[in-house]
């Protein structure tokens, strides 16, 4: 999904891996990314590209700080990156 992502006629987009993700709390600081705290947990949880294992992936909570779990690859959010 993110390999093939597009926005504006930009590509190079990726999953980023936990550590990439972790950037959160500096765009939050400074008010970039629209990172909101409160709501479900399913609301603020975003995939990334870290795995334990072929079946287990590490997703981030924003709702509860920023704590990265580890959790069977099911349904949650993603949020693509790119370097520029």
């Amino acid at each position: 999904m993110c390999a093939s992502l597009s926005v504006d006629g930009m590509r190079g987009w990726f999953l980023p891996s936990r550590d990439e993700l972790a950037m959160y709390r500096h765009l939050k600081a400074t008010g970039v990314g629209d990172f909101r705290d409160g709501g479900g947990a399913d609301n603020f949880t975003y995939w990334t590209s870290s795995q334990q294992a072929a079946e287990m992936a590490s997703h981030i909570d924003f709702a509860d700080g920023g704590r990265q779990h580890y959790d069977d690859k099911n349904f949650r959010r993603v949020r693509a990156i790119r370097h520029i």
